[in-house]
């Protein structure tokens, strides 16, 4: 599943990590302001409630009241809001060590037609497929 900025310059994937036997999953992000870029990859993340967030991002794409908010282990957030018809996308890609925390945090506004196509992603994902 791979969230796009409405410019391109900044994204978002999510992949299903398939050689564990535990359901995890690879995030990386990666963004681009002009004068400084950032990016962030855990590959590693248990995704929490993933069924519940491909349900509520379906019904996301006709009701923007709903308010989609995936979330994973290490404070790993990825939500979703819509302000008339402006769509936004929030996220914390966090990690740990045994001693700090670390996370890279942001968002950026997506094409409201990518809607549709990221529901089905996100599906999918928590589908196993």
């Amino acid at each position: 599943m791979r969230i796009e900025a409405i410019d391109g310059k900044s994204w978002i994937e999510i992949v299903r990590v398939p050689a564990n036997d535990w359901p995890s999953f690879c995030i990386n992000a990666s963004v681009d302001i002009g004068h400084a870029a950032f990016s962030a990859t855990n590959p590693d993340v248990a995704l929490l409630r993933l069924p519940e967030f491909a349900a509520r991002l379906d019904a996301f794409v006709l009701d923007r009241k709903v308010a989609p908010v995936l979330e994973g282990a290490y404070d790993t957030e990825i939500r979703f809001r819509a302000d008339g018809r402006t769509i936004s996308v929030a996220y914390r890609i966090g990690g740990a060590t045994a001693r700090q925390a670390h996370a890279l945090t942001g968002g950026f506004e997506i094409a409201e037609g990518a809607l549709l196509s990221l529901a089905q992603a996100a599906r999918a994902l928590a589908d196993g497929s």
